[in-house]
């Protein structure tokens, strides 16, 4: 399988490898199988700049929003993207107000603290905001810990 195995974590002293390490290897792998077309560009325009903002993170429309406990769901949805007719449901931690506050919005995860960014994506579905709103819910009464993969109660 070559270059793709499991992140490392407790259970597994194989070797780690970082996310653009990952993206890299997928990368060449859909090259060396001849697949054409398929682009692997989900960097948040917080952390790199770039040229090919796919979608526009200053051209959306929120059409519908949820706020629980500090855990915000909106349906955002992007004109210029091409899945999904531009609709994603992404999950925030912090209010809506908030969150619209800072004029972009960017649907990839990032780091960069000086931006909302979501914690989780669903499909644009009916099924998905019932997800993300269970997520949503379950959020505030467990804690998710950074230094460990799993929940803790």
């Amino acid at each position: 399988m070559g270059c793709l195995k499991p992140f490392s974590t407790s259970s597994y002293d194989g070797p780690s490898f970082t996310v653009k390490e990952f993206v890299k290897c997928v990368k060449e792998r859909i090259q060396n199988m001849g697949i054409s077309g398929l682009t692997l560009s989900s960097c948040s325009s917080y952390d790199e700049p770039s040229t090919n903002k796919n979608p526009d993170p200053k051209n959306y429309k929120v059409k519908r929003a949820w706020e629980k406990n500090g855990v915000s769901v909106l349906l955002v949805n992007y004109p210029d993207s091409e899945n999904y007719e531009g609709n994603k449901i992404l999950v925030f931690e912090g209010s809506v107000d908030d969150i619209l506050k800072q004029g972009v919005l960017d649907p990839h995860f990032s780091e960069n603290g000086k931006f909302f960014s979501p914690f989780a994506r669903f499909e644009p579905t009916d099924r998905g905001w019932q997800m993300a709103m269970t997520l949503a819910n379950e959020f505030k009464r467990r804690i998710w810990p950074k230094s460990n993969i799993g929940w803790t109660s």
